[in-house]
């Protein structure tokens, strides 16, 4: 198949690991499997990938673990968890540190092989206080291809990972200037900022929306962010 990826695969389940292969493989993917978190850091140290998918529950270094591990190599690599039982409050390490999907076991092959096809190398940073909008975004993003990081504009800022975003999404006027704050640490990001008011945001913006905003509109947005990234 024309444009494969080069697929990183880590669970010490090596039968599981080896199937999940054989599939993408199929698809026209070449695939490496690694069946620990140690062992698969030591194959990214000598090659690269194109897309990450991990067990969460191993021994020695769980897939949590091995992501944030990961963000330290390669703060773009599209990565995918795979949990057959995975309380939420453990997967929250893995949200800052940006994650494209959590699969469950049995994995839905034909959901695994769609994102590995659509993955791209974006992280989008959204901030904003209302939780039913940040999770529909965050499902718009990802049928982009695009990984989504979602931060509390409280408290939660401080422990997004080592990633590299292509843009910031967020409403301007949420609490403790935390869209500025982000603007701060990402000063070569481009902005796009929500609001309520149709008053001057606070910060500059390569484009506004005032809520209710037209979601396609958004993603058009987010998607020329990301080519002009590619032009750059």
């Amino acid at each position: 198949m024309p444009g494969g990826r080069r697929v990183l695969i880590v669970d010490d389940n090596a039968e599981l690991a080896d199937n999940l292969a054989e599939v993408l493989g199929g698809c026209g993917h070449a695939v490496r499997t690694a069946n620990d978190g140690p062992g698969a850091l030591r194959v990214l140290e000598n090659e690269p990938f194109d897309r990450l998918i991990s067990n969460v529950r191993m021994p020695r270094m769980n897939g949590i673990a091995l992501l944030h591990e990961v963000r330290a190599r390669d703060a773009g690599l599209p990565a995918i968890l795979i949990s057959g039982y995975t309380p939420t409050i453990e997967l929250i390490p893995a949200r800052f540190d940006g994650v494209l999907a959590v699969l469950p076991k049995p994995v839905p092959v034909p959901r695994l092989i769609r994102l590995v096809e659509i993955a791209r190398r974006g992280v989008v940073v959204l901030v904003d206080g209302n939780q039913l909008l940040t999770e529909n975004l965050s499902e718009a993003f990802g049928d982009l291809g695009f990984t989504t990081v979602v931060a509390n504009p409280l408290d939660e800022l401080e422990r997004i990972g080592d990633v590299s975003p292509f843009v910031l999404v967020g409403d301007a006027r949420v609490p403790r200037g935390a869209l500025q704050r982000l603007a701060a640490r990402f000063p070569t990001v481009p902005t796009v900022t929500l609001s309520v008011a149709e008053e001057p945001a606070p910060i500059a913006s390569v484009a506004r929306f005032r809520k209710p905003f037209d979601t396609g509109e958004l993603l058009r947005a987010v998607e020329r962010c990301y080519q002009q990234t590619l032009r750059s």
